[in-house]
C-alpha cells in the first residue's frame, strides 16, 4: 500500500509544506482557419512541463533567528539540487528543475518565522513508479519455426504494462552459443517492428535504447543494419514477437510511467 510522504532528493521535508499545487496542460498548436468553425491542429497533442508549487510557513526550530537562517540554508543548498526527485507518495516520483524560491519573514515575529513559496519545473512530465520493470524470454529451437535451413524461430508472448502511459523500453537481445544474424521484434498492439541484419556473437549482446535512439552491438553503435521503428510498450497488454536465430535471450526493462 502506498504511504504519503514529503521528500526532495530523499530528503524529508513534510514538517515545511503546507500546500501543493499542480498544473498539467497539453500542448496545443491551433491554428484557425478562415470559413471554417473550430480550429485545427497543426501538430500532435502532447504534453507540456508539469509545473508544481509547493507553499508553508517555517519557525525558527530554537526560537532565534540565526536557528531559522540555518534552516533556510538547509533548504537553498536542497533545492540547488537540480533534476532530483519530488515525491508525494513512497512509490511515486518525479524530476524536478527548482524554478523559483521565495519567502517573507513573519510581521511581529522578529525574523523568527517566514512564509515561503517554491515553483518546480518538471521538464518530464511524468510520475514514474519506485521500481521499474524488466523481463526476458528465450528463444529456441522448440519455438514456432520459420526457416530451419537457417535457424530461424518466432516466440510470440504478451507483456502486461501496468502504466497509464506510453514507456520506451531497452531492449536486449543476447546470443546464446552461436552468432545471431537475424533479430526481429514486433509489437502487433502498435502495428511496430523493427529488424537488425548484422551479426552478434556468441554471448554478445544487441542493445536498442528506444528512450535515446540508439543501437549497439557488443557495446559498438551500430545503426547501420538496423531499421524500423524504436517500439514502445502501450498500458496494458502488448502482443510482441521474437523471431530470429536461435538460441537467444530478449530481454526488456523500461520505467512505468504515469500521469
Amino acid at each position: 500500500m502506498s504511504t504519503q510522504v514529503l521528500m526532495y532528493d530523499s530528503t524529508d521535508i513534510s514538517d515545511y509544506i503546507e500546500t501543493w499545487q499542480e498544473s498539467a496542460n497539453a500542448r496545443l498548436n491551433a491554428v484557425t482557419v478562415p470559413n471554417r468553425h473550430g480550429a485545427l491542429l497543426s501538430s500532435a497533442v502532447v504534453q507540456d512541463a508539469r509545473q508544481i508549487t509547493l507553499t508553508g510557513r517555517i519557525v525558527s526550530p530554537d526560537g532565534t533567528a540565526t536557528g531559522l537562517r540555518t534552516v533556510i540554508e538547509n533548504l537553498s543548498e536542497l533545492f540547488a539540487r537540480q533534476n532530483k526527485r519530488l515525491q508525494m507518495w513512497d512509490d511515486r516520483y518525479i524530476n524536478c528543475y527548482k524554478a523559483n524560491f521565495s519567502f517573507a519573514y513573519v510581521p511581529g515575529s522578529a525574523l523568527r518565522a517566514l512564509d515561503f513559496t517554491i515553483t518546480f519545473l518538471c521538464i518530464d512530465p511524468f510520475y514514474y513508479d519506485t521500481s521499474s520493470g524488466s523481463t526476458s524470454y528465450n528463444l529456441t529451437t522448440g519455438d514456432t519455426a520459420i526457416d530451419i535451413t537457417n535457424n530461424i524461430y518466432n516466440k510470440a508472448v504478451t507483456l502486461n504494462y501496468t502504466g497509464k502511459f506510453i514507456t520506451y523500453p531497452i531492449w536486449t537481445v543476447t546470443a546464446g552459443a552461436t552468432a545471431l544474424t537475424h533479430i526481429t521484434i514486433r509489437n502487433l498492439t502498435i502495428g511496430r517492428q523493427f529488424y537488425y541484419s548484422g551479426t552478434v556473437l556468441a554471448t554478445k549482446s544487441l542493445v536498442v535504447d528506444t528512450n535515446y535512439f540508439t543501437v549497439t552491438n557488443d557495446g559498438t553503435n551500430d545503426l547501420t543494419h538496423w531499421t524500423g521503428d524504436f517500439l514502445w510498450l502501450q498500458n496494458g497488454n502488448n502482443s510482441l514477437e521474437f523471431e530470429g536465430t536461435a538460441p537467444a535471450t530478449y530481454s526488456l526493462t523500461y520505467a512505468i510511467r504515469n500521469y
